[in-house]
């Protein structure tokens, strides 16, 4: 899953940190995610992941978004959802996007 994470970050040119970033530090992507196992007869076939992504950028906002959107598609990223966004106490603005793949 790290090599997906790794490509996702140097196609968008953006770091990516999972659960939380350092304070003041962006543009970035803040990630999480939710695993779930796919079993055939007791054996592990994929791993379905549901991801949590949260840009924090301040410029080129609506660009960054539509490059991360074909990012994600391109890297055969399903269910890509831009969702709510709000501001940061430090003025960036905080983008959720959601997506799914399997591995």
């Amino acid at each position: 899953m790290i090599e997906v994470i790794n490509k996702l970050e140097s196609e968008l040119g953006i770091p990516f940190y999972y659960v939380s970033r350092e304070e003041g530090e962006a543009p970035v992507v803040v990630y999480n995610y939710k695993k779930e196992l796919n079993m055939s007869d007791m054996e592990k076939e994929s791993a379905s992941y549901d991801f949590y992504f949260i840009l924090i950028i301040n410029k080129n906002i609506n660009i960054t978004v539509e490059k991360f959107e074909e990012v994600l598609i391109n890297n055969l990223f399903r269910n890509v959802t831009v969702n709510q966004s709000t501001t940061t106490k430090e003025n960036y603005i905080q983008i959720s996007i959601t997506a799914s793949k399997n591995i």
